[in-house]
């Protein structure tokens, strides 16, 4: 758990969009429940553009009642097309969150009182870990992401004690993903493939399985090694969630990172093998084009029907749009909320229902 102030970083490229509430960092829950979408109900997040007022945003909510507190807001949106650096430092010894955008204080809260829980330790007993990214070469051991923590305690390199790492070269020349919450149990599973190779991006997915007691490693779509789990993930003591740090004493991560994905649940090898597929920048179940509603009004009825690719998506209407606008699931005749008919892609709408804005979006980004 983290019990004292935390700080987060993120070097990324916005290539802007028409949708709003995309997320740089999401970590949290929400009403849909594990692996699916819905309202968020305790969640940590940044935002390159926000739909409300359209700027940079760092908010955090520990509770559906409190509300978010702090709300950070930078003076604009991230430049689209260009690098950025967001960083939010979280500090709830002295009761203040700051935000920065490219090296700059951005915005300041008095308001942080509440540690932040545990990212990894938190997650349910299936999780997924998918990351592209660039190695460049260089000594053994580099952590693409280390979780855990060190005999000398949180925020400090020495000896690791507990982690979860994924590094491209370890001490026997292999891509290695380890888990070790003991020194009885040693590090089990240990998932190997042959050493990543350099200058170029490769795909890494791990899944972790305690329910069943299984661990895959995947290299590029493919399953390259299965390892049987004996321990949770609530077993880890995640103090040091670190991206290129080790919990040992090892040099930092030579290479880039494109994405890092941590999901709720187990992926397939169906799964790993689409997702690899669709890269980096599309989401399980986003359309990579944009989707058309079409409207006809009939008898005093409007129907509204879009294409039949756009399989997962929702129908929402709002009365407007600009400061303020909230959007809201569209309901049938029948009164069945849109969500739970994925099949249903022509509902009919009385026109006493019709708001003059309608939205579909995907279920996979979906937030009220």
């Amino acid at each position: 758990m983290w019990t004292s102030d935390v700080t987060f970083e993120v070097w990324t490229t916005w290539n802007g969009t028409s949708s709003t509430w995309q997320q740089l960092l999401c970590f949290g829950s929400n009403s849909g429940g594990q692996g699916s979408s819905g309202t968020g109900t305790t969640y940590f997040g940044i935002m390159p553009c926000n739909g409300g007022s359209g700027v940079v945003r760092f908010t955090i909510t520990t509770n559906s009642n409190s509300g978010e507190k702090p709300i950070l807001n930078a003076p604009s949106a991230l430049t689209t097309g260009q690098p950025s650096q967001v960083a939010v430092v979280y500090s709830p010894s002295t009761s203040s969150a700051r935000l920065y955008v490219n090296g700059e204080l951005a915005a300041y809260s008095s308001v942080a009182t509440t540690p932040l829980s545990a990212m990894i330790s938190s997650l349910p007993n299936k999780a997924t870990f998918e990351i592209w990214a660039t190695w460049n070469g260089g000594n053994a051991w580099q952590p693409m992401i280390s979780f855990g923590c060190s005999k000398e305690g949180e925020d400090l390199q020495g000896t690791g004690t507990n982690y979860l790492l994924v590094t491209p070269y370890s001490g026997n020349n292999t891509l290695r993903a380890v888990f070790k919450c003991n020194d009885t149990d040693g590090e089990s599973p240990s998932l190997n493939s042959t050493t990543l190779p350099t200058g170029v991006e490769s795909y890494i997915v791990v899944t972790y399985d305690s329910d069943l007691g299984i661990a895959r490693l995947y290299r590029n779509g493919v399953r390259v090694d299965t390892k049987t789990v004996i321990n949770p993930l609530s077993a880890l003591n995640d103090i040091n969630n670190w991206l290129g740090r080790a919990q040992w004493g090892d040099y930092y991560f030579n290479g880039s990172y494109n994405e890092l994905r941590i999901w709720s649940g187990v992926m397939t090898d169906k799964d790993v093998a689409t997702s690899l597929t669709s890269g980096a920048d599309t989401l399980p179940g986003q359309s990579s084009s944009s989707v058309t509603i079409t409207i006809t009004y009939v008898g005093g009825n409007v129907t509204l029907t879009w294409p039949s690719t756009a399989t997962d998506y929702v129908l929402e209407s709002a009365p407007s749009i600009g400061n303020g606008a909230s959007m809201d699931h569209c309901h049938c005749a029948s009164g069945k909320d849109q969500r739970d008919l994925a099949s249903d892609r022509n509902p009919v709408l009385p026109l006493a229902q019709i708001a003059p804005i309608f939205f579909i979006r995907s279920k996979e980004i979906l937030r009220n």
